[in-house]
């Protein structure tokens, strides 16, 4: 293409993706293609060419001869003596719209995990709160700023219990149903059954993904199964999102 806005040369995928004949792709302004909404970033990309920068995996919109929308990412580079840019794209339409539903589902996951009907926390390596959901906070009664960024360990009555627990998690075990007696915000203790796992990366422990539920909790374990059967339904599709992704 040519500083000039104009299409200098095209190759056979290039117009066979948008579908407009290499004559009709040489005669207007390239911009006059780009989906309205991205020709302001489409415009600011060509000026940082003119001025020798690189571009690299550059996204917009194009629109095709039909009128539908096509993703493309592009590597660039411009020679400004020259007047003329070198470029390359491929169509990434089918992995913005993975990304788009992958963020979606995440989004669902964290929402799930946040409004639960069940108490969820988790605790990092060091065994500091990094995050509690709303029903944890109301069932031990702590704001939320006196409880995460804490240890864990803080609100546990007896320290031989959670010292057990955090051992065992950073050995790989996972826990079911451990008896423990948490220190609710206004002293009282509360017993519960602990059911915890680590999230690790590569190896690395992350987090801990922790459920207390109530011992006195009328049909507990009803909800403890639907809320794990839920969960592990919205964590399938991430992962398979995730797989179809590294595939494209």
């Amino acid at each position: 293409a040519g500083l000039d806005g104009y299409f200098r040369r095209v190759n056979e995928n290039f117009h066979r993706v948008l579908g407009y004949s290499e004559s009709e792709l040489l005669a207007r302004r390239f911009v006059d293609f780009v989906h309205p909404d991205d020709r302001e970033a489409t415009l600011t990309e060509v000026s940082r060419l003119s001025r020798g920068e690189t571009t690299l995996r550059f996204r917009n919109r194009y629109l095709r001869v039909d009128g539908m929308a096509v993703w493309l990412e592009w590597n660039a580079r411009a020679v400004p003596d020259e007047g003329v840019i070198y470029a390359v794209a491929r169509d990434v339409t089918e992995r913005v719209r993975l990304e788009g539903d992958l963020e979606k589902s995440r989004r669902d996951v964290d929402d799930f995990m946040e409004n639960a009907n069940v108490p969820l926390h988790r605790v990092d390596a060091d065994g500091i709160v990094v995050w509690a959901n709303r029903a944890e906070l109301e069932f031990l009664g702590y704001p939320r700023e006196a409880y995460v960024g804490r240890p864990i360990a803080a609100f546990h009555a007896d320290p031989p219990v959670i010292a057990d627990i955090l051992a065992r998690l950073s050995a790989g075990e996972s826990l079911t149903g451990y008896g423990a007696r948490l220190v609710a915000g206004d002293g009282s203790i509360r017993r519960v059954r602990i059911h915890s796992s680590v999230c690790a990366e590569e190896g690395v422990f992350r987090h801990t993904r922790c459920l207390s539920i109530p011992v006195a909790a009328p049909g507990a374990g009803d909800e403890l199964a639907r809320a794990e059967a839920e969960c592990a339904a919205l964590r399938t599709r991430v992962a398979e999102l995730e797989a179809a992704l590294a595939g494209v």
